[in-house]
């Protein structure tokens, strides 16, 4: 599974998300993950050591869905927002 820079449209690195990545410690990068299982093992194995962590913004009840979806269409969320279904 190949991974890659920070990435814009067409796989092109953007200087400007490469510059933010960098102003916070941190790097993007760019990857695509088909759905199968090679795949997904190879990304579980970097989520459970913690060498990935997802970005999730915001994690919400089913009850606001409808504000979340909104709030996606009015700004750029930092990452995937999340409805949680079950309480654990």
């Amino acid at each position: 599974m190949p991974l890659g820079p920070a990435s814009g449209s067409k796989g092109r690195t953007s200087a400007a998300d490469t510059d933010e990545a960098a102003a916070h410690g941190t790097r993007g990068v760019f990857f695509v993950v088909e759905p199968d299982r090679t795949g997904l093992e190879a990304i579980t194995a970097l989520i459970v050591p913690a060498r990935l962590e997802p970005a999730v913004d915001p994690v919400v009840p089913p009850q606001k869905t409808r504000a979340a979806y909104e709030t996606v269409q009015t700004r750029h969320p930092r990452g995937k927002v999340v409805i949680r279904v079950r309480e654990d």
